[in-house]
């Protein structure tokens, strides 16, 4: 599986103007498979780049999965994104994903950043 995607996640202030919290941000990637190997094993590859005190959770055709098919832990100290992102680190991780898991025709995978304490926390 190739999936090449630009992903820029900032967490969403709730609405409430005297509400100062924040909340998850989760993005979708939706594509079409013509064919799937049930038996087989697909590799999505993910790229982040700016993460400050982040968390990378990966679901496939199911936002609410839990655990998540793929999670990459707290990561990123460097607080680039009070630089302008312009000196973060690069992460990049290899996610398994179970043929199973994938299903000819429109699939989804779905991006949450659940760490949602601060603006500063985001990646890029």
């Amino acid at each position: 599986m190739n999936i090449l995607c630009f992903h820029f996640s900032l967490l969403r202030r709730l609405k409430k103007k005297e509400d100062k919290t924040f909340q998850a941000t989760t993005w979708q990637i939706v594509f079409n498979l013509d064919k799937v190997e049930q038996n087989q094993t697909y590799t999505l590859r993910v790229a982040l780049a700016s993460t400050t005190v982040a968390e990378l959770q990966v679901r496939v055709n199911d936002p609410k999965a839990n655990p998540p098919l793929f999670s990459s832990g707290v990561i990123g100290k460097d607080n680039s994104i009070a630089r302008h992102g312009i000196h973060g680190l690069y992460w990049l991780f290899n996610a398994d994903v179970p043929g199973a898991q994938l299903v000819e025709g429109k699939n989804t995978v779905f991006l949450t950043q659940p760490q949602a304490h601060t603006h500063f926390l985001a990646r890029k």
